[in-house]
């Protein structure tokens, strides 16, 4: 009796400490989203407390803790915080912790450059791991690691794989990274594929959903000055070098000295070449610090430049020797062809034409050199894609086959019975005109099934996504001169369309921009509208590879109650009768 009474009184105050945990990881969750550096000795100082908590607690407790010592920890810490998470989460049965614990370890290795462990953690992950949030988290991550080892266009599909899982996710995750992040990722595949204005203009995106006083911000602005430097905007990428330097003693070590190369490289540009020089020599000895070798000489690189232009020629010669025995170490044409500029530029600024002049014709033929090359690369992978899409043609075709053929077999079998059995179509045809009324409902559903079956065909056939378009009205069924016009002047060959019902058009256009859609969305409302059809309203929605029919239909229907609200069409009689009026 005297222990129930102590369970008692001593509950109220369990619940109480349990509820200022809770709102203590909920204060620490926007830390770690935007990698705030004082969240990692926040969350440690909970470890007491955690020890004691509820398992959800705990579970939630781990993924944060794994997140928060990502910037700021070493591999082995990382690899001890998973282990024990996935301890706690098999003696809890906690299943929605290990891919969060997975992903984390995956970013870790990518940060480490050890791009192909990494790679396997989060396929393995993929594989075991099936529900949204897991396969949001890992997707990300995939795509992140993807797009470091240059392969944009899988980079590309991953990321709108998270995407959608991610928007398609009900339940409450455990962590879901910051939204910037995401615009982040996309900005650096698309400056990686060589679309700096949509790069820049996610980078801008990004910079709008995170502040630029915490870590993550910091770093988003910073990158976005490549995007500014490969539109030739140095003036504008400079004035926001100066404004987020004040940041600069917050900021990780490594951060700090790829700050100061980029600040050297923009320098440079705006020939300061007091700044540059200066610039990179920070960069030289924080890289130094942290035995980023390949990086500490590229700011040797960028010192040589400077020096030569300053005239200091001894201690240019000094750096372009230093970084040139670096990389040809190490075997690095790309930057070894570079050193010949700056090398040419040197021996011009002292005098040296004829030497100048030799040293840069070598350096023109070796960049030939790297250009064919490059081009080779490129047409090789293009090569690469394209076997992998015809491999993927040929497997559904093969798909495909196999269904035709058993469709076949299924309708040679009725006829079949059909001739066995011909007495019964009287009385077939007897039911179904006694019985009309439930035979069109009939009629219908198999109707719906049938282009519902074709829309599945289509989105399991493509290996891209593609823009779709509905179009709906209440007026009426369309006519045969309204539908021939929109096949044979507004549409293309490839293009397919379905009429799902009577007053309902879907349209789906492979190899077409989302822009296409929305002008053949506009043309043909607009037309409907000139013909007499009433209460117009359209949609463009673009599928991604794993779409099922319902998804894609689920954001049609969005779109259209958009566009309805947005575009609402009005007949040009209409409108001249309010003019008259």
């Amino acid at each position: 009796m005297r222990r129930l009474l102590l369970v008692f009184l001593l509950l109220p105050i369990w619940s109480a400490l349990a509820s200022e945990l809770s709102n203590k990881l909920d204060r620490l969750t926007p830390m770690v989203q935007v990698s705030d550096p004082n969240a990692y000795s926040e969350l440690v100082k909970l470890t007491p407390a955690i020890s004691q908590a509820s398992p959800g607690l705990q579970i939630r407790w781990y993924a944060l803790y794994c997140n928060a010592a990502l910037s700021s920890e070493s591999l082995e810490t990382v690899q001890q915080i998973r282990q024990k998470g996935l301890s706690l989460a098999s003696r809890v049965k906690g299943g929605q912790l290990p891919p969060y614990l997975d992903a984390c370890e995956a970013d870790k290795l990518r940060l480490l450059g050890r791009y192909d462990e990494a790679l396997t953690l989060v396929d393995e992950s993929l594989q075991k791991y099936q529900s949204a949030s897991a396969l949001s988290v890992n997707l990300l991550k995939k795509a992140e690691i993807l797009a470091d080892t240059g392969e944009l266009q899988a980079a590309l599909d991953n990321i709108y794989q998270a995407i959608t899982w991610l928007e398609s996710d009900t339940t409450q995750p455990l962590y879901r990274p910051h939204p910037a992040s995401i615009s982040y990722a996309l900005a650096r595949i698309y400056f990686y594929l060589g679309d700096y204005l949509r790069s820049d203009t996610l980078f801008t995106e990004a910079t709008q959903q995170i502040p630029a006083s915490t870590t993550l911000g910091w770093i988003i602005r910073v990158n976005r000055i490549y995007t500014l430097m490969q539109q030739q905007r140095f003036q504008q990428g400079r004035q926001m070098m100066e404004a987020l330097q004040g940041q600069l003693p917050q900021i990780d070590g490594d951060d700090q000295a790829q700050f100061h190369l980029l600040y050297a490289h923009l320098s440079l540009k705006v020939q300061d070449f007091s700044k540059a020089f200066n610039e990179a020599s920070f960069a030289a000895e924080g890289f130094a610090d942290f035995g980023m070798h390949e990086r500490q000489a590229r700011a040797w690189s960028l010192m040589a430049e400077a020096a030569f232009e300053q005239k200091q020629f001894e201690q240019g010669t000094l750096n372009l020797g230093r970084s040139r025995a670096y990389y040809q170490k190490v075997g690095d044409q790309n930057i070894l062809t570079d050193l010949l500029r700056i090398e040419a530029v040197g021996l011009a600024n002292q005098g040296r034409y004829q030497q100048a002049f030799a040293v840069q014709l070598a350096y023109q033929q070796e960049f030939a050199k790297q250009q064919n090359r490059m081009r080779e690369d490129a047409l090789l992978q293009q090569q690469t894609q394209l076997n992998q899409k015809l491999e993927q043609s040929r497997q559904a075709f093969s798909e495909q086959s196999a269904q035709y053929f058993e469709i076949h077999s299924q309708l040679l079998f009725w006829q079949l019975a059909a001739g066995l059995s011909a007495l019964l179509w009287v009385f077939l045809v007897l039911f179904r005109l006694s019985n009309q009324t439930n035979n069109n409902a009939d009629s219908h559903k198999v109707t719906r099934i049938h282009w519902k079956d074709r829309l599945e065909q289509v989105l399991a056939a493509t290996d891209r996504s593609l823009p779709v378009v509905q179009i709906q009205w209440d007026s009426g069924e369309l006519s045969e001169s309204d539908k021939k016009r929109i096949l044979h002047r507004d549409l293309r060959a490839k293009d397919i369309l379905m009429q799902p019902e009577s007053n309902r058009l879907l349209l789906l256009l492979p190899d077409a921009s989302e822009a296409e859609g929305e002008r053949l969305r506009y043309r043909i409302s607009r037309h409907l509208a000139n013909q007499g059809y009433r209460q117009i309203s359209s949609g463009v929605a673009r599928s991604h590879p794993l779409d099922r029919a319902d998804s894609l239909l689920a954001r049609l229907e969005c779109n259209q109650i958009q566009h309805s609200l947005m575009h609402s069409v009005t007949p040009i009689a209409e409108r001249n009768q309010q003019v008259m009026k």
